[in-house]
């Protein structure tokens, strides 16, 4: 019979350092001579001394949650006929992870501190508006981005819960014209664009062919942001050109800024958008001149498109606008006049404006003469009046860029841009701040098709069916510059949201025991610039993880039929000391020891005792630090 005591350290300190070969759940120890091991013996596990940090464990099973920044349920809950699970809401809950999808697989011990900071870096990769990012603080008011920290009790000793604060970026605090201006080869030419003199002049210098061009360094904001451009040459007195200015998304990876051997960049467009003849360049919303030679002899007429889904078939595609009236009508020329008085007097039209508020996109046409309006996003807008709306701005269109397509040798002047300066955001860098261009990096493009295949049917201009109210009522602002929208943090399953309610787990780590649906506690992102979430309980984060003794180069054999493997597990420390206490020193005595056998037919002269501490999957016990003392117990078989 022997004793065998094994530690990660000889020293009694609790800050002994406690790495390599002699951390706290994983060690070996080396014996001077060599301990003889009798035939056909038995081990057991005498009494265990670990401490544990009191840290949070961290994996898989605790550490998913959601974000939701959309329609507020009584928008859509009234529509018969749909339920609030539909995608037709135009919202979307997009799941987030405090611990990556690299290292789920593993558990984590944090501190409080720690877990507030890494709560915060997943919390700011699926907010999924430029809005509520981190801002540069270059211009305007620097938005801090969304804040995570740790509440404690009066005395600042006392952990309660945890404290999120958002804050939105209001046009007011954008950014001015996009230095950079990138042809994406989608007309082509491989010609590089000009900015002669001030940065906001774009020119094309071909002198045969078209191109197009996208402004890449910012998002143009979301709660009245204006992009105004003007035709600039394209109108020279009576003589004009064609041309296309307008909003898109982002499209592809990092592969689109890279030109190919023979200067070209990525196609920008949607996987599953159909070039419907309309034009062979994607866009999400578009204003064109184009010429009609059956026209009065041949001029040019003001269109206006979108890339939506088509009631008859789904498919999705650039569709024209009726923009001029309700009924059957002409489009309007630039010279001549359109239904309803519409005049469009060469002399006056000389800008095309868009300007975003939240759900709507409001398209002007703008010059001396005054402001003829496309669309406003409400139904009953425009100066035709009537049930016109344009497709909303949703989840795959809430990053949107600037796009121009320039005849040969024209230029184009951006007279105002309220672009929204994310710090560190990189155009087509795949980061998960752009949860649609994120997804198509990934190819994971489902969610997305659905969203514009389904969702973009409810623009609708027939009001004959019910679904078509819900874009009727596209979401503006509130009191003029907050986005008029519902925020949630989700941290159980729910089947309110469309995506990703399936496995959320962290009402519990995060302090929504009973709130796993959980609303601000002061603010909302459409009545205030600050939205702030607090924790309603404070949160369970003793680990209740079970604890394994492991002894890896002994031949104990048993079985962890939760791993569906065979295994070297001797013994299960219990949750709890033997004093009732569940963190900091504690000490595990078995009041009856369980004997496994050795299973050797011949003596064994072992040197080193190799021991780790391990959670059910058999993964490293992390959150153990100090000094841990494994007493083995070693007598011939009974």
């Amino acid at each position: 019979m022997s004793l065998v005591i094994t530690s990660n350290t000889p020293k009694n300190e609790i800050g002994t350092l406690t790495e390599g070969i002699n951390r706290a759940f994983s060690y070996t120890n080396h014996l001077q001579g060599t301990l003889k091991i009798d035939t056909d013996s038995q081990i057991a596990v005498q009494s265990v001394k670990i401490n544990k940090t009191g840290n949070v464990m961290l994996n898989e099973s605790n550490t998913k949650f959601g974000f939701y920044f959309g329609r507020k349920e009584s928008i859509y809950l009234s529509l018969s006929g749909y339920d609030e699970t539909d995608i037709t809401n135009n919202s979307l809950m997009i799941p987030a992870f405090i611990v990556g999808p690299e290292d789920r697989d593993r558990n984590f011990s944090l501190n409080t501190d720690d877990l507030a900071s890494q709560i915060q870096t997943s919390f700011r990769k699926v907010l999924n508006c430029p809005n509520l990012c981190e801002t540069d603080s270059g211009v305007g008011v620097q938005n801090p981005g969304p804040i995570c920290i740790p509440k404690r009790d009066g005395t600042g000793q006392g952990f309660t819960g945890f404290k999120w604060t958002i804050q939105e970026t209001l046009s007011a605090s954008c950014t001015a014209i996009p230095p950079t201006w990138t042809n994406f080869d989608e007309t082509g030419t491989d010609t590089a664009p000009e900015t002669p003199g001030p940065t906001f002049i774009v020119k094309n210098p071909n002198t045969t062919e078209q191109i197009c061009v996208v402004g890449t360094d910012f998002p143009l904001s979301l709660n009245g942001g204006v992009f105004n451009c003007s035709l600039g040459t394209h109108k020279d007195g009576d003589d004009y050109s064609e041309f296309s200015i307008g909003l898109s998304r982002c499209n592809g990876s990092e592969s689109i800024l890279v030109a190919d051997s023979d200067g070209n960049y990525g196609i920008q467009e949607p996987d599953y958008w159909s070039d419907a003849g309309t034009s062979d360049v994607f866009f999400d919303w578009r204003v064109a001149s184009i010429y009609n030679a059956t026209l009065d002899g041949g001029a040019h007429e003001i269109r206006v498109y979108h890339s939506v889904a088509k009631e008859e078939d789904g498919q999705f595609e650039e569709v024209e606008f009726e923009y001029w009236n309700d009924e059957e009508g002409p489009r309007a020329p630039y010279g001549g006049q359109g239904n309803d008085g519409m005049t469009w007097e060469s002399e006056e039209f000389n800008l095309v404006r868009f300007t975003i508020n939240n759900e709507r996109m409001r398209i002007d046409l703008l010059g001396s003469g005054g402001n003829k309006i496309i669309c406003t996003g409400v139904k009953g807008g425009g100066d035709s009046g009537g049930n016109q709306t344009m497709k909303p701005v949703g989840p795959t269109t809430r990053w949107l860029f600037p796009k121009l397509i320039l005849a040969p040798t024209k230029q184009m002047e951006v007279m105002t841009y309220s672009g929204v300066d994310v710090k560190d955001y990189v155009y087509g860098s795949c980061q998960d701040l752009d949860w649609y261009n994120q997804r198509q990096c990934d190819n994971d493009i489902q969610e997305c098709r659905l969203l514009d295949e389904s969702l973009y049917c409810g623009y609708l201009q027939d009001d004959t069916l019910e679904v078509s109210l819900l874009f009727y009522n596209q979401k503006g602002l509130e009191g003029g510059q907050f986005m008029d929208n519902e925020v949630r943090l989700v941290s159980a399953p729910s089947e309110k949201y469309f995506l990703g309610q399936i496995g959320l787990n962290s009402q519990y780590i995060l302090g929504f025991q009973n709130q796993g649906d959980a609303a601000p506690v002061s603010g909302d992102l459409g009545q205030a610039q600050d939205t702030v979430f607090e924790s309603s309980s404070i949160p369970d984060l003793v680990s209740k993880e079970s604890i394994f003794i492991r002894v890896k180069n002994l031949p104990i054999t048993s079985a962890n039929f939760s791993k569906s493997a065979m295994s070297n597990i001797l013994y299960h420390v219990p949750t709890f000391s033997n004093s009732g206490a569940e963190t900091g020193s504690l000490h595990f005595e078995p009041n009856e020891m369980v004997y496994l056998n050795l299973n050797n037919t011949e003596p064994i002269y072992i040197s080193t005792m190799e021991v780790d501490l391990v959670y059910g999957d058999e993964t490293l016990a992390e959150g153990l630090a100090g000094k841990s003392v494994v007493v083995f117990h070693v007598r011939d078989r009974k």
